[in-house]
C-alpha cells in the first residue's frame, strides 16, 4: 500500500524478519534464480521500468538484446555519469566501447527470460524461512 497523508509520501511493505545468511539460502537463492531464467519470454526488457538502486532503469521492450543491453544499460549508465560531472575518461572509453558492442556480442544470442536483477540477492537471501522469489509460472 502506498499513498500520500499530509503532504507525504508513504508506502507499506510486508515485514520480512532477517536472519544470518547461511549456506543452505545461498543455495536455495541460486536454485531459484536459475528457476527464473528459464521462464522464457519473447521479448528482452519488462512491462514497465524500474529501479537500479535508486537510479531509474528503463527497460523498453526490445527483440535484440545487444541493443536493449547497449541503449538500456550501458548508454544509461554512461549518461547517468555524465549527468553526475564523471566526465572525460568514462565517456571517451564508453563512446569506444558502444560501437564495439553489436561486433563483440555477434554470435551471443541468448533466449529473453524473466530474471530478478542479480542486484536484490544481497537483500533476498537474508529473509527468514523461504526465499521471497517465486516464478512467474
Amino acid at each position: 500500500m502506498s499513498g500520500i497523508a499530509g503532504g507525504n509520501a508513504f508506502l507499506v511493505l510486508e515485514f520480512v524478519p532477517l536472519r544470518t545468511v547461511n549456506p543452505a539460502t545461498q543455495q536455495q537463492l541460486g536454485r531459484q534464480l536459475a528457476e527464473l531464467h528459464q521462464v522464457k519470454q519473447d521479448y528482452y526488457g519488462w512491462h514497465h521500468d524500474n529501479y537500479i538502486g535508486s537510479n531509474p532503469q528503463k527497460n523498453t521492450r526490445e527483440n535484440n538484446w545487444v541493443k536493449f543491453w547497449q541503449e538500456q544499460r550501458i548508454n544509461v549508465q554512461l549518461k547517468l555519469a555524465a549527468d553526475n560531472g564523471y566526465t572525460g575518461e568514462i565517456q571517451q572509453l564508453g563512446a569506444r566501447l558502444c560501437p564495439l558492442i553489436p561486433e563483440f556480442f555477434s554470435s551471443y544470442d541468448p533466449q529473453a527470460s524473466f530474471a530478478v536483477s542479480p542486484g536484490r540477492a544481497d537483500s533476498l537471501q537474508k529473509a527468514q524461512g523461504n526465499l521471497p522469489i517465486r516464478s512467474a509460472r
